[in-house]
């Protein structure tokens, strides 16, 4: 898979590569889950701190105290992934700087260890990330590392990329943010362009992001945890994942119905 992923990026324009990517995932999905809308991506928030401060994050607004997961419960969580027979791609990070991690690299290992066709990408500011730290993280497995541009970056940061770029260009890419359209993250930050909110949003299907304790939370935009569907230390991925009050919020999302507060008042709608 990590293959034809490079060379579909390589080969196909990106808007046909994401329709492609996004229906070889729905179809995976009903084949193993008979569920085409399970995550195509699950995120494991393995540190809670990120060095930046970024007006347009929310870790500008309301910090969360600095916390690491421990190698015991990241192995307990790759075990719960086993046994889905998890096979995409794995992130690191919720809202945070994974490689402030002291054993990221380690973590990495052990999640190919333990899930042989998982794909492990690191999402990063690339302030923490050297040319050794790139070389351990490849030989320790990882599929893909997404280096974000935060401004301001300096003439060494730019230089330091390049530098790691140059280990596998196609493993490390920089992309720059603020070519992006910015989210207000449930309307927790100020200042950024609202929309009318009767749009889809495909976060559920696209991201299951599993918290520092083990819970999921229902995206990435959901800052202070207000909404939470159980544990994966506790039970079962698949069980949580079908209960149906969560099934009948996700189908909701899909279709432009907007019920939860934090979701009313997000920009967010891809």
């Amino acid at each position: 898979m990590n293959i034809a992923l490079r060379v579909t990026k390589r080969l196909l324009p990106s808007w046909l590569r994401v329709k492609l990517i996004l229906g070889y995932s729905s179809l995976k999905s009903w084949w193993k889950y008979q569920d085409s809308t399970f995550p195509s991506h699950i995120w494991i928030e393995v540190c809670t701190q990120c060095n930046r401060s970024c007006w347009y994050c929310t870790n500008s607004v309301k910090a969360i105290p600095e916390k690491v997961m421990s190698l015991a419960t990241f192995a307990a969580i790759l075990s719960k992934l086993k046994e889905i027979r998890w096979t995409g791609p794995i992130g690191y990070h919720y809202l945070s700087e994974p490689l402030l991690h002291p054993d990221i690299e380690t973590m990495v290992a052990m999640t190919k260890n333990a899930l042989p066709g998982s794909m492990p990408i690191i999402f990063t500011n690339g302030d923490h990330l050297t040319l050794g730290k790139a070389m351990d993280l490849k030989w320790a497995g990882l599929a893909k590392c997404s280096i974000t541009r935060h401004k301001p970056v300096t003439a060494e940061w730019e230089q330091r990329m390049k530098d790691v770029c140059a280990v596998d260009p196609s493993m490390f890419t920089v992309t720059d943010l603020h070519k992006s359209e910015l989210i207000n993250f449930a309307g927790v930050i100020k200042g950024l362009k609202n929309q009318p909110m009767n749009k889809r949003c495909m976060s559920p299907k696209r991201v299951l992001p599993i918290r520092i304790n083990g819970d999921i939370s229902l995206c990435c935009c959901d800052y202070e945890q207000t909404h939470t569907f159980g544990n994966v230390l506790e039970h079962p991925i698949l069980d949580l994942w079908q209960q149906m009050h969560w099934v009948v919020l996700r189908d909701d999302l899909m279709g432009g119905v907007r019920t939860l507060d934090i979701c009313q008042n997000c920009t967010g709608t891809k």
